[in-house]
């Protein structure tokens, strides 16, 4: 089981802002005792959006079963400011 919330991962960016990739939804899988339970993750790239942007799903399997979450930003990524990208400029060029 997972719950919704749950931080898996983030994003940083070449101006340092920060945002987690987290749960939208809570979810569960049923298995048996021994039955391996996968998870892989599509994350789409991110360089400015809002807190609540979904950004890809994690998927679980088990067996023939499968779930999936979609996750989404804990917090917005705004853009650099004039400061930063006066003194990057080849940085923005290279993303």
């Amino acid at each position: 089981m997972i719950t919704a919330g749950v931080i898996l991962g983030g994003f940083e960016t070449a101006w340092e802002t920060t945002a987690g990739i987290m749960t939208e939804e809570s979810a569960s899988i049923l298995t048996w005792s021994d039955t391996p339970v996968t998870a892989t993750a599509s994350i789409e790239p991110v360089t400015v959006a809002d807190k609540g942007d979904q950004v890809g799903t994690v998927t679980f399997t088990a067996g023939a079963r499968t779930v999936s979450v979609p996750l989404a930003l804990d917090a917005s990524i705004a853009g650099p400011d004039g400061n930063w990208r006066f003194w990057n400029p080849g940085a923005l060029l290279a993303n």
